[in-house]
């Protein structure tokens, strides 16, 4: 049975990688195990083994997974399109993120503690994902802020700034639903729109998207 076992497989190796974005995201590299990992995917550890080789190769498995679904709109956004402004630029970008933080609040939550301290994991996840998408963010910003587009500021706590906006109310939902009382997300729509007011002198100018 080829196919079964091909599907089995697959939905082995999803459930692997699903159990690991929760767990590095919830105690970190560190504090994660394969045997937890293994455990809440409900596999062997040897099955995680098989697929991923080691827990360093699941971790780069499950920022591959985050970035590698990000790139394709990123890459529209960028693309200069008739009539495409620095604006609309900027915020589509930013715009990529918070959807992604919406959707799995878990990819703030990991970004987050990989961040706080320096290790080869955050070096390779500089090299690899985080150079090129800061590089043109602060790019964007500058030269939004030349044309008179973007605010005035440090480019670089801008763009944190917005990245904090972005990720915050998701990574941090528990909290704010204790403090609210309520128990729903904040819309991604109105997160683009406070970011937008943030950075942008003008925050009508990038449409809705």
């Amino acid at each position: 049975m080829p196919k079964q076992a091909t599907a089995a497989s697959v939905k082995a190796r999803d459930a692997i990688l699903s159990a690991g974005k929760t767990c590095f995201a919830s105690v970190g590299f560190d504090g994660a195990s394969t045997r937890q990992i293994a455990a809440m995917a409900g596999v062997t550890q040897g099955l995680l083994r098989y697929h991923f080789g080691s827990k360093h190769e699941l971790w780069q498995a499950v920022m591959d997974s985050y970035f590698t679904a990000m790139a394709p709109d990123i890459a529209k956004t960028l693309n200069p399109a008739p009539g495409k402004t620095l604006a609309d630029q900027l915020i589509g970008t930013l715009r990529v993120l918070i959807r992604m933080c919406a959707a799995d609040a878990d990819f703030h939550r990991l970004m987050t503690i990989e961040a706080r301290a320096p290790s080869d994991r955050l070096r390779w996840l500089v090299k690899t994902y985080v150079q090129d998408f800061f590089d043109t963010a602060i790019q964007l910003i500058r030269d939004g802020q030349r044309a008179g587009v973007v605010r005035d500021g440090d480019p670089v706590l801008l763009y944190y700034s917005a990245i904090a906006i972005a990720g915050t109310v998701y990574s941090q939902a528990p909290e704010m639903h204790l403090l609210t009382g309520t128990n729903t997300s904040p819309d991604p729509d109105d997160v683009e729109r406070i970011i937008t007011a943030a950075l942008l002198v003008d925050p009508q100018e990038v449409p809705r998207g």
